[in-house]
Order: structure tokens, then C-alpha cells, then sequence
């Protein structure tokens, strides 16, 4: 920056701004008028006042104590409660503080007189310091207390907000979306800001009944005081993303922590528990001695690195509050480290780092460094965010300003908003403004997309609607409707009786007497309220009006001037009035206005100082805060509260302060921030800098200064001073190159945009990018010195276009590296993004090898079989006999490395290659990849994923055992990773716990894990993963046979909303499908027929109806998925006639299924289905028997390889193959110690028909059903006949049929399938009775135990003998 600093010096040359003074400007009635007011205004004695009669003055003061009287009590209302700040951006159509008008304000023909309190002009009469004589010199006084020619908008405002809070009081879907749409000047916040005041105010009068509040007139249940949040966009492009996103998170957070107690700090940690921005506390290990605090989750860091770094302080505060087991304060810990960037976790210890959540990803590297966040982690966690500061005690305004000015990225989080279906954001309302006549494509779609996804109309309203267009050319349906959901209020200029009657109240005239000035000023300005006020100003500047000292009150020059010559006086733009305005300040005022208006934020007199140096100004810090004051006074800036709540919190006086005048409140204000009263303001002090060399001269310096050290020096840096190096670097991006040093700025160029795509803003990004790059030629690429700026710049650059879909401006940029770039691996990021880029997996594929040879991998684009097993045979000889997990004690590799480069591309190619079912392809380039890895010792972040692609071939070829070893080394090396969470690894995640996992682990253990990946996809954007993992956590709960209980039916219905929400039906027809299975299972009483057990068709699902409307693939996986869950339910209910049917439309599919949980419940009820059949009619074995020797033989490979889930199921199978009672008992004893009930409730069932068939002589009995196979039931001995079936088969007469049923309607009841308990009631007449018996405890079972061993009774308390009846020896045993 040093260099910047001398080429300005050098090629800058000294500049001077004229200014010219009308001569109207000051005369010397003015100078007198103003003297007298300011006098009247302080109460002071001076010579002018002495000249007035002593009974004027008495009266005077008399009228002054009683006026000043009622509004102390006023202001003190105002500010004890807190109803707003000092008067923000056009808020009641005032910028200026006067702690001391005693100007006359007719409101609605009324008069209100303003002065000071009898005890300030005691005080100040004893005072001997006068005051500034130019405080109020010729300044008209704007009225502040009521809005002009807005009543209808406000009402409708305060009804929307009404209905806002009656729909949370009837629990109904409360979130709303306001968009106010009005001209610049219209008023549009100062509405808000007013509706805002009068709810609070409202719900204080309801609360409390000594205070007088004559604003509004209170309900008999006001709708609780909202929470409000405003923040403003800036018009200048270029700028840092989510700008006014931010100064509303910061001021809200801000504002929580200097109002919020103890206990509701508390409460919102609660709050940030639950929405995944905090972390629990765990207890202490046997290590630690204090309890682990609590930790910021991934969501709260990306919410500071992007959004809100006040974020930072809140969480350190909620982190230092006393735990509920330890009351003692905590030390408060730093988020930031002290580079500035985001730390991964908490200044804790290794283990406490290790607790803290990591439920969401954390940001990833990209190349050059920097940390990025995914766009859609950011729309997370904003949503996350407004969540937790919303409550149904405090509601949410998120006031927006300016949207039409808002970047793509900001756009996106409001859509995100907007797009929330859930009841996460319920007591959030989002109100954006803009100006109607700026609307730009990317606000209106946004306006669109709310309109449609908030007010979706039915057919009845559609036709309506089409006939009012027809009728009235109206588009905004919905917005006249109370209970819309999105509403649209158009703010138009003022009628010229609105115009009249603020004219009139500003100099205390009828309207009918201000006529001339109202008909001359509405024609200027045609009734908007920003252009009316600067009129009535210019006016006074050239002495149209002036205050009379002699009559004291306002005139205008010879009341006989018609409108026309009023006209004259007028200029025919407002900015060039705000310019005439500008030109009556000092040069000084002039400059720091014209400094402040580039900067395009908010400002302060230490800010302003340092900018002033850039003009070779240096003035004390006394003079800047008479400059500041002096603007102040003008109306030029005003106090910067934009972001903070009009609650308590804000501009909160005491009475002392009160008492005693304003002064000390005055320097407060003074020493705050500053900003422009009105965009029309700033670009009128924009345009103060004559264009050309000039202002070029002007930009140069002020961007030097920007980026400068001293400038930092001098003023504090924080994590939101990001807007400094947004600013200079769009200022030397406008300056011809020949005047700026092009190779720094092109650094400061890729500097911002790495900020911008860090925040996901890629549309500036680019923007960015392409500015550095046109500042430098080709020549750079042969600068050694230069070269690394010149490759990560085209690299970011190509990146970023690709994230937005420009692909032809990628390939140009990807040939340019490919051509420029002086090693493999510098080449690797332009690679990598031309084999993605490809529109099609084959076209990737191929694309990939070709950028493989040029690493000497050469593969083949089509391998035979033969060339694959010569590649297995030769990793299987660089394994030297050891495991292929030994990968996983390798070191990491260096991104620099040439292997790395490698590995990211074979990724990419096995992935396209699995899509492309060009599996050789996937088998040669992953072995190779693994023999590479084995030479070179090393392992890379990719090199999991690769691994992860191979299983999937290797199950759809039904080499298990293969693939359960693949899935066992790619666990451990994603373990080598443990916090990195970017998408590519997030991916491998997924494919690893979807379909290889599951081969070897319970399903029950790995729904956690299928639910965590779910919302960490659907975080990362990764839409169509995050509902398959939803789908393959509700099959594996399904498969693990968890109860049918309260749990699994609002699972459903909410992951069903969220496919809803992101369009995605198929998904949506999935769930619905199993909650229709649901309810089949749990019978009449939930939304079932008892006669179609076995339909998928009732409350939730319409088989029929779907199938009908499903076309191609989708049609083929909706009937595949029916097909799989009436099959379950045939078993289930013994419907051998679907069961059949089903069968004949899952025979044709192949075995392989991508998530394994739903190939293991397909494959094993269709294997259960089959043996069923062809067990109870023998004739049809010819046409089934292939079907369940196919699946009977997947079952029994998995159960082989020591699969848990396929082992259980391999016994049903056989016993329902080979009925008998050890194989039956078998089953029983597999299903039973894996805890599937539904399970050992169809076996004992079974079983039960199996007993009754024998006893009946319908199936013949085997010879392995020998009495001391019997050991799961009672044995009942009994004498028999010798014709009799007791005599033919003793073993199978000793066990009674009537229990294994009981056993099955007890596991289906405790599973939750009340509908087949019915059933099995119907059918068997003898359960109805039955009740099941209470499991023993531990010391019956003791007691049993040392019975059976002979141990002596009196060795146990109360044990029992022997001799005890059968039914306790068979309990005993």
C-alpha cells in the first residue's frame, strides 16, 4: 500500500472546489431573524429580549413552563420506554435535533406550543456563556409528532400486524411477508418505524396505567411488543454482500445484550441450544475437573465469519453464564483468533474441542486459503438464527430497506426465508421496502416467488382473479385479502391538501393562506414528502419565507406572489436543491460530506478525521465535531441506529439528563456514528467532485487512505470493517489504470472477491475477478513474481463462473490456465473443473481419463474384464501380504503434490463412472489409484470417495464380501478426517452409511447417523441426498423394527413437508407410502380399513392414483416401492393372494438397490413371500421357486459374511424352507436376541399354523421334532391312546399350539400393529382372553437359576424347590 500512497502523491495535483453563494443567501435580515429566534429558543437575557415589555416576557415565560411542561412528560415517556431513537432516515419527515424549538406547530388547526421548562431558563439566565448564534440560523422546523396523508396505510398496517398476532394465539401458520413499494422519499421506513412506536406504546398502556398514551387506541388484548431489526442496502454495486442483513443481525444482537436480565439470557441459550447454534455442555470426564462449557456450533461460527460477528460477543456472554449444576461464573472465551479469522472451536482443551457439535459442516479450504462458506449453510443458518430472536413474546419485524439495491446473495437468504414452510420461522415477519420505481429482475422474481409460494390460490380464487384483471388490469391478488400471507402496500406522493397542510403546520398558517407556496412546491415536487421539505428550505434560503422578528412568526415575500413566480425560485431538481443547500457550508463541511458520501457508510468524527487526511486536511478533533454538528443541524446526516430496536434499550435517558437540558445528550449523539439523512443527499455530495481528473484525484486518495496502515492505526479494526477494502478496491477498479499502480490493485481485487465467495457471494465475486484480471496482461504469466497472483485470480475467477452456470466464460478462462500454467498441479483446479463442467457422466468420464494420460494413468475408456483382473492382481502384489487398510496409517498429502492432483481427478471419474454404469472403468482406475497410494505411502481427502464408488459396483455384482472389506477401509480413512465436512467428503459420508455400512452394522445403530447426514445435506444444499438419507433412516427404523409409537409418524410427516418444499414428489410419494403402511399396521383406529390391510390406499396414500399419474422411471420406482411395502404387509397379514400378486411385479427387478436398508426389506419379505407360497401349495414351487432360491441365496451370502440384519432373517427363511421345531426355535432365538419384534411375531405366528397343521394331519411331521428340541414353550405330558396323533408324534402332542400365537399377538402389540392384533383376535377367537404376563425379575430369576443348579434353598432367600408344578420347571429352564 506504501506504493499506492507515493504514485498518488506523484500523480496527484492540487484541486480546489469552488463555492458560490447567492446573494440571497445570508442578508442581513436573516442573520437578525435567526438571532432572535435562537434567543427565544435558549431563554437567554440578551439586549433583544430586555427591549420586549416585562409583561410580554412574564407571559411568555409563563406559556413556555406550561407547554415545556407537557412535553417533558412526553419525552420522558418516549424515552423511558424506548419507543424509538433519535429520528432516523425521513422518520416523521424530520432530520435534525432541536432540543430547544419553540416553534408554533398547528396540527390539524390546533396549536401546539414547543419551549423549555421554566428551571433551564432560571439555569441559563445565570449563565454566562451565550449560545453559537448560527445553532438555528434561517432553518425552517419540520413537525415530528404524525405522519401526513398516511392514515389508510397505517391502518392497514396495524391490522396486518393484528392478524399477524391472532394467528399465533389460534396456532396457525404465522409467517408473513410485507413488501411496501413507493418512490424515494415516499416514507416508506418512517411508516414501519411509526407503526412499530405505536405498538409498543399500545401494549405500555396496557401494562401500565399511570403513564398518558394518546397514540393509539388500546385493545382489550394488544398483540404483544415486537422485536424490530432494520437494515438498509446502499446503491453504490460492488459492495460487501448481505450488507443491510447485517446491520439489522448486529444491532438486534447488540441490543440483546445491553437489555436482556440474567434469566432471559438464559432462556435465549436455551433457545440456541435447540437450534443447533450452541452446543450442550457434557459433563466432565474422569480427566477433567469442571464441566465442559457449552461450544458454538458450525451454524453459529458461519453466522459470525458472514453475517453477524456481534454474534461473537453474545455467544461469549451466554458461554460465561453460571450453569444450572454450577452457579459460578465462567470465564468468557474469544471465537476470533487474532488474525481475524474464524476459529474451528473455543480456546478449550483437546477433549472439550471434541465435544463440540459438529451436526452442521464447518467451512472448507478453498485454494487460496481462505475459508468458504456454502451458500446454502449460510440460508441455514440465517433461518437458524431469526428463529432463536423470535418468540411468541416477542414477535420478529425484520424491517429491510432499499431491497432493490440488495445483491444476488442477500436475495437468496431472504428467498430462504420466504421458502421456510416448517414452523421454525412462524413469529417472524419480514417486511421489505423498495422504490417502485427502481425495480430491477432479480427483486421482481423475488416479489414473485413469495406471492406464490405464501398466497397459492385455489381454483375458485384464480377465476376471480382472472376476471378482476379483465375488469380492473389489477395484478396483486391477495394483497386486499386480511388473511394473505404476502401483501404488497403501494405508498404514493402526497395530495396537494396533504402538501398544504404540512406547509401550513411548518410556518403556522392556515392552508389556505400558505395556497401560493403549496400549488408552487407540489408542482416542483408533485407531493413527495423528501422533495417538499427541501423545496420549503430553498425557499428559506433565498428569503422567500423568513421568520417576521418584529411580529414573531413565519411570512413569505409579499403575500400577493402568485404560484408561478414561487415557482422561480424553486430549482427543477432535488438534487440540484440538496447541491444548492451544500454550496452555503464551509469547504471543510463540503469535503467531509463529499468523503463520507464515497465511503457509502455510516461514519464518525474519528473515521472522518483520518478520511480528511487524504485531502491534505488535518483538523482537530474539536473542529470535526463542529463540522458533524453543523451537518446535523442542516438536516444533512443523522444519528446511525439502522439495526437497532425501538425498545427500552434505545436512546434511554435518565432524569438527571432530563432536568438538566440536552447538552449531555447532544455530545452523546455527537460522538456516535453518523449517516446521510437521504440517498438523495449523498449523491448530491457525490456530485459535488467535478467529474474527470478531478474526482479521479479525489477516489485515488480517499481509496489510498482506505487500505493504508495508518489508516488502521488510527482506527480500530473489527471483523466488520470488511466494507473499507469493498470501497477502495471499487474506487481504484474506476480509476483509469495509467494513474494507479494496476498489480496492487488487482491484489486488493482478489483479496475482496475471496471475501465475497467466502459469503457465497459469487455474482460480485466475478465482478471482482474480472476487474483484477483486466489489470493485468499476458505478460504477468512469465513474471515469477507475479505468476502465483495471476494463476489463483484466473482459478477463483473460472470457479465462480462455473458456480453460476456461465459455462461458455469458463472454458475460455479454463484454456487460459491450461495454456499458462507451468506445472501439472498448478493446472489441477482448471482440470478438475473441466471434467465437472461436462454436461454428461459419460462426457465426464472420458474428459477425465484424457486429463489422466497427461499423469501417466493411462485407463481405457472401455477395460475388458481381463485387464481388470490384471490390475487386481497387481495391487494385490504391491499389498506384500498386508491389508488394505494399512492406507489408513499413511500421512496426509500435500495439496502441491502431484498425487493429490491425481486422486481429485480418479475421483471425479469413479463417481461419473458409477452414474454411467461403466463399472470396469470405475474397478481399473480404483486399483490403480490404490497401488499409487501404496508406493507413494500417502493419502489425500479423496481417496475415501474412490473407495466409497467402488462398493457400489462391487454390491450390484453381488460380491459382498469385497464390498463389506471396501466399506471397512473407507471407514477408517473418513476417521483420519474427523472435522472436515465439505461436500465431495460429505458425499463419501453418504455413500459409506447408505450403502456399505449397513452390510455389516444394524440398522438400528445407523439411523442417527442416516438423520445427521440428512440435515447436513440439506445445510450444503445437496437436495436430492438429503431426502434419500430421510428415506433410508425411515426404511432402516421400518427394518430395525423400533415401536410403531409416537415417533414415526411425525418423522414422516415432516421429512414429507420438506420434499414438498423442495419440489422433490417422488420423495413426497415415498413418505407418504410408508405412512400409509403405518397406518395399515396400526388399524381401524388410525385411518385404515380392516378389509385392504394390505392396499396402500387410504387417509395418506392413493396407489391407484399415483400409479396413474407416474410416467418412465418414476413410474417403475413408485410401483417398485408399493410393490415392497405390500409385500411386507402380506407377510405381515397371511394375504397370500397379494403376496402372489406382488410377487409377479417385483420378480423382474434385479437384486442390486442403491440404500441397503430398502434392497434388505425388499429382497427378504419377497424371499419370506415365495417360501410361504410354495410351503402351503407345493404346486406352485415351479413358478416361484426361482424367485426364492434368488433372494433365499442373497440372504444367506450377507448372513455368511456375518451381516446382523441378513442373519435373523436367514433363520425365518429357513424354517419357513425346512418347518420344524429346532428350526423353528432357531428363528425364534435369532429374532428374539436381535430385538426385531415384528420379526419373532411373524415366526411364532408361523410356527403356531405351522403346530396346528401338524396336530391336524394336514403337513407331516420331520424326525428332528424330538421331545428335547422342545425348550421355547411348556410341555404338557398326557396319556394317550394308541390310534391317537399323541401316540404317532409324542414330541409335537407335548407342545401347545395356542402359545406361539400368544407370543406373536403380545410382540405385534408391543411393536405397535394394533391392526394385526385385530386380525389375530378375528382369527383365533382364544386370544381375545389372553393377557400377557409380567417379565420376572432379577431375583425370581436368581432364584430359578441356583433351583436348577441344586444349590440349597436356604441359600437363597425364598426360593423355590423342585418339586415345584411344570409350569415352573419350564420357566426354571
Amino acid at each position: 500500500m506504501i506504493d499506492l500512497m507515493e504514485e498518488a502523491a506523484s500523480n496527484t495535483t492540487t484541486t480546489t472546489t469552488t463555492k458560490t453563494v447567492t446573494p440571497e443567501t445570508h442578508s442581513t435580515t436573516t442573520t437578525s431573524s435567526t438571532t432572535t429566534v435562537i434567543t427565544m429558543s435558549g431563554n437567554n437575557h440578551n439586549h433583544q429580549q430586555q427591549q420586549q415589555p416585562q409583561q410580554q416576557q412574564q407571559q411568555d415565560f409563563k406559556q413556555a413552563e406550561e407547554e415545556t411542561t407537557e412535553r417533558y412528560d412526553e419525552d420522558h415517556f418516549q424515552t423511558e420506554f424506548g419507543t424509538l431513537a433519535d429520528q432516523k432516515d425521513e422518520t416523521h419527515y424530520d432530520s435534525r435535533f432541536s432540543s430547544r424549538n419553540n416553534i408554533h406547530i398547528h396540527n390539524n388547526n390546533k396549536k401546539k406550543n414547543v419551549t423549555t421548562a421554566e428551571q433551564d431558563y432560571e439555569d441559563d439566565e445565570d449563565d454566562d456563556e451565550e449560545e453559537d448564534p448560527h445553532t438555528h440560523e434561517g432553518r425552517i422546523e419540520f413537525p415530528q409528532d404524525r405522519l401526513y396523508g398516511r392514515d389508510t396505510e397505517l391502518e392497514t398496517l396495524r391490522t396486518v400486524y393484528q392478524g399477524f398476532f391472532a394467528n399465533h394465539s389460534n396456532n396457525n401458520n404465522s409467517r408473513r411477508v410485507l413488501f411496501l413499494a413507493g418512490p424515494s422519499g415516499s416514507g416508506k421506513s418512517a411508516l414501519m418505524e411509526f407503526l412499530v412506536r405505536q405498538q409498543l406504546e399500545t401494549n405500555r398502556h396496557h401494562n401500565s396505567n399511570h403513564h398518558h398514551i394518546a397514540k393509539t387506541t388500546p385493545t382489550a388484548v394488544p398483540p404483544p411488543p415486537p422485536t424490530y431489526a432494520s437494515g438498509k442496502f446502499q446503491q453504490l454495486k460492488g459492495g460487501n454482500p448481505f450488507t443491510a442483513l447485517t446491520q439489522a443481525l448486529n444491532g438486534l444482537v447488540k441490543q440483546l445484550l445491553q437489555t436482556y436480565s440474567t434469566s432471559q439470557l438464559h432462556r435465549l441459550r436455551q433457545r440456541m441450544e435447540s437450534a443447533d447454534l450452541l452446543s450442550k455442555p457434557r459433563r466432565p470426564s474422569s480427566s477433567q475437573q469442571q464441566q465442559q462449557q457449552h461450544q458454538p456450533t458450525d451454524a453459529a461460527k458461519t453466522i459470525i465469519a458472514t453475517l453477524a460477528p456481534a454474534l461473537e460477543e453474545l455467544i461469549s456472554t451466554l458461554i460465561g453464564l453460571p450453569t444450572t449444576d454450577s452457579m459460578k461464573q465462567q470465564q468468557r472465551v474469544s471465537i476470533r483468533q487474532s488474525d481475524g479469522t474464524t476459529a474451528d472451536t473455543l480456546e478449550q482443551d483437546d477433549n472439550a474441542s471434541k465435544a463440540s457439535s459438529s451436526s452442521l459442516p464447518s467451512q472448507s479450504k478453498s485454494g487460496g486459503g481462505s475459508s468458504t462458506f456454502d451458500l446454502n449453510l449460510i440460508k441455514y443458518s440465517f433461518c437458524r438464527l431469526l428463529s432463536v430472536l423470535a418468540t411468541p413474546d416477542q414477535p420478529l419485524i425484520f424491517f429491510i430497506d432499499d431491497v432493490q439495491w440488495a445483491d444476488a446473495a442477500s436475495l437468496e437468504l431472504l428467498t430462504a426465508v420466504v421458502q421456510e414452510k416448517t414452523h421454525l420461522l412462524d413469529y417472524v415477519w419480514l417486511v421489505c421496502a423498495y422504490r417502485s420505481n427502481e425495480v430491477t429482475e432479480e427483486l421482481q422474481a423475488f416479489c414473485t416467488k413469495a406471492q406464490t409460494l405464501l398466497n397459492p390460490p385455489s381454483q375458485d380464487d384464480q377465476d376471480v382473479g382472472e376476471s378482476k384483471k379483465e375488469d380492473t388490469g389489477d395484478n396483486n391478488d391477495g394483497d386486499d385479502d386480511e388473511n394473505a400471507l404476502c401483501r404488497t402496500i403501494e405508498l404514493n406522493n402526497l395530495s396537494p391538501n396533504n402538501v398544504g397542510e404540512f406547509i401550513a403546520d411548518c410556518i403556522q398558517m392556515n392552508a389556505d393562506q400558505v395556497q401560493p407556496i403549496t400549488q408552487a412546491v407540489y408542482t416542483k415536487t408533485l407531493g413527495n414528502i423528501f422533495f417538499v421539505k427541501q423545496a420549503l428550505e430553498e425557499l428559506v434560503r433565498k428569503n422567500v419565507i423568513y421568520y417576521d422578528v418584529i411580529c414573531y412568526q413565519w411570512q413569505f415575500s409579499d403575500s400577493g406572489i402568485s404560484s408561478v413566480e414561487l415557482e422561480n425560485h424553486l430549482s427543477d431538481d432535488v438534487i440540484q436543491m440538496v447541491q444548492g443547500k451544500l454550496q452555503t457550508l464551509e469547504d471543510n463541511l463540503q469535503t467531509a460530506l463529499a468523503l463520507a458520501a464515497y465511503c457509502d457508510h455510516s461514519f464518525d468524527a474519528t473515521l472522518l478525521g483520518i478520511l480528511l487526511t487524504s485531502q491534505d486536511l488535518k483538523l482537530n478533533q474539536t473542529k470535526i465535531l463542529e463540522l458533524l454538528r453543523q451537518a446535523f443541524e442542516e438536516g444533512l446526516v443523522l444519528p446511525d441506529t439502522t439495526g437497532l430496536a425501538p425498545t427500552t434499550a434505545i436512546l434511554r435517558r435518565s432524569s438527571h439528563d432530563d432536568q438538566n437540558g440536552s447538552d449531555h445528550q447532544t455530545n452523546k449523539i455527537m460522538a456516535g456514528k453518523f449517516k446521510f439523512a437521504h440517498d438523495r443527499i449523498r449523491e448530491a455530495a457525490c456530485q459535488s467532485v467535478p467529474e474527470g481528473d478531478v474526482r479521479n484525484h479525489f477516489l485515488l486518495r480517499l481509496a489510498v487512505v482506505l487500505v493504508s496502515k495508518e489508516f488502521h492505526n488510527g482506527h480500530e479494526e473489527s471483523a466488520e470493517d470488511d466494507w473499507m477494502l469493498f470501497c477502495a478496491t471499487r474506487h481504484f477498479n474506476s480509476i483509469p489504470r495509467e494513474m494507479t499502480n494496476n498489480l496492487r490493485v488487482a491484489e486488493l481485487n482478489l483479496q475482496v472477491g475471496k471475501i465475497a465467495v467466502a459469503k457465497g457471494s459469487f455474482a460480485d465475486a466475478v465482478g471482482f475477478f474480472e476487474s483484477g484480471v483486466n489489470r493485468l496482461d499476458d505478460s504477468y504469466w512469465r513474471d515469477e513474481k507475479v505468476y502465483p497472483l495471476v494463476l489463483e485470480m484466473h482459478n477463483y475467477f473460472l470457479e465462480s463462473e462455473d458456480t453460476l452456470g456461465h459455462s461458455e466464460r469458463r472454458d475460455e478462462l479454463i484454456q487460459v490456465v491450461l495454456t499458462n500454467a507451468k506445472t501439472s498441479e498448478d493446472k489441477l483446479r482448471a482440470q478438475f473443473a473441466y471434467v465437472e463442467g461436462k454436461p454428461e457422466d459419460n462426457e465426464s468420464v472420458n474428459a477425465g481419463l484424457e486429463v489422466l494420460k497427461q499423469y501417466g494413468i493411462d485407463i481405457p475408456e472401455e477395460p475388458t474384464d481381463k485387464q481388470v483382473r490384471r490390475e487386481q492382481f497387481n495391487l494385490r502384489l504391491a499389498l506384500k501380504g498386508r491389508k488394505l487398510w494399512c492406507l489408513a496409517k499413511f500421512p496426509v498429502a500435500d495439496d502441491r503434490e502431484q498425487f493429490y492432483a491425481i486422486v481429485k481427478i480418479a475421483q471425479s471419474v469413479t463417481r461419473h463412472g458409477g452414474y454411467a454404469k461403466r463399472s470396469n472403468v470405475v474397478f481399473m482406475l480404483g486399483y490403480r489409484i490404490f497401488r499409487l497410494a501404496l508406493e507413494k505411502k500417502k493419502i489425500t481427502l479423496d481417496l475415501p470417495a474412490i473407495i466409497m464408488y467402488l462398493g457400489g459396483p462391487l454390491r450390484a455384482k453381488e460380491d459382498y464380501k469385497t464390498a463389506m472389506l471396501y466399506a471397512n477401509v473407507g471407514k477408517r480413512l473418513i476417521d483420519r478426517f474427523p472435522e472436515e465436512n465439505g461436500k465431495e467428503f460429505i458425499k463419501s459420508k453418504v455413500a459409506l452409511s447408505a450403502q456399505l455400512l449397513p452390510l455389516w452394522t444394524p440398522f438400528r445403530d445407523i439411523i442417527e447417523t442416516h438423520l445427521e447426514l440428512n440435515k447436513l445435506t440439506r445445510a450444503l444444499g445437496i437436495v436430492d441426498i438429503s431426502m434419500a438419507m430421510a428415506m433410508v433412516s425411515m426404511y432402516s427404523f421400518l427394518a430395525s423394527s423400533f415401536p410403531l409409537g409416537m415417533l414415526f409418524e411425525p418423522k414422516l410427516m415432516l421429512f414429507e413437508e420438506s420434499a414438498k418444499d423442495v419440489g422433490k414428489m417422488m420423495f413426497v410419494n415415498i413418505f407418504r407410502m410408508l405412512r400409509q403402511c403405518l397406518y395399515n399396521l396400526q388399524g381401524e383406529k388410525n385411518k385404515a380399513s380392516p378389509e385392504k390391510r394390505t392396499d396402500l390406499t387410504g387417509a395418506a396414500f392413493n396407489e391407484e392414483m399415483v400409479l396413474s399419474n407416474s410416467k418412465g422411471p418414476m413410474k417403475m420406482m413408485n410401483g417398485r416401492d408399493i410393490a415392497s411395502l405390500r409385500i411386507f404387509l402380506a407377510v405381515i397379514y397371511n394375504d397370500e393372494e397379494c403376496m402372489e400378486a406382488m410377487l409377479e411385479r417385483l420378480a423382474p427387478l434385479p437384486n442390486h438397490d442403491i440404500p441397503v436398508a430398502r434392497q434388505h426389506m425388499r429382497l427378504s419379505f419377497v424371499a419370506m413371500a415365495s417360501q410361504i407360497l410354495i410351503q402351503n401349495h407345493p404346486e406352485k414351487r415351479e413358478k416361484w421357486g426361482e424367485v426364492a432360491d434368488k433372494s433365499f441365496a442373497f440372504v444367506e451370502q450377507l448372513a455368511g459374511f456375518g451381516s446382523p440384519n441378513a442373519a435373523p432373517v436367514y433363520r425365518c427363511l429357513v424354517a419357513l424352507k425346512k418347518p420344524s421345531v429346532s428350526t423353528f426355535e432357531d428363528a425364534m432365538l435369532a429374532t428374539g436376541n436381535s430385538g426385531l419384534m415384528h420379526l419373532h411375531a411373524i415366526i411364532n405366528e408361523r410356527y403356531g399354523i405351522w403346530l396346528l397343521a401338524v396336530k391336524e394331519g394336514r403337513i407331516a411331521a420331520t424326525a428332528d421334532d424330538q421331545p428335547d428340541k422342545c425348550t421355547m414353550f411348556p410341555v404338557f405330558k398326557r396319556k394317550a391312546s394308541k390310534n391317537s396323533f399323541q401316540a404317532q408324534h409324542p414330541a409335537l402332542d407335548q407342545i401347545d399350539p395356542k402359545e406361539p400365537l400368544k407370543l406373536s399377538m403380545w410382540c405385534f402389540q408391543d411393536w405397535g400393529a394394533t391392526g394385526k392384533v385385530e386380525r389375530m383376535q378375528m382369527d383365533y377367537p382364544f386370544l381375545k382372553g389372553t393377557w400377557q404376563e409380567k417379565p420376572p425379575s432379577a431375583m425370581t430369576n436368581l432364584r430359578r437359576v441356583t433351583a436348577k443348579l441344586g444349590v440349597p434353598s436356604r441359600s437363597v432367600p425364598g426360593s423355590v424347590s423342585t418339586s415345584d408344578n411344570d409350569r415352573n420347571s419350564f420357566m426354571n429352564n
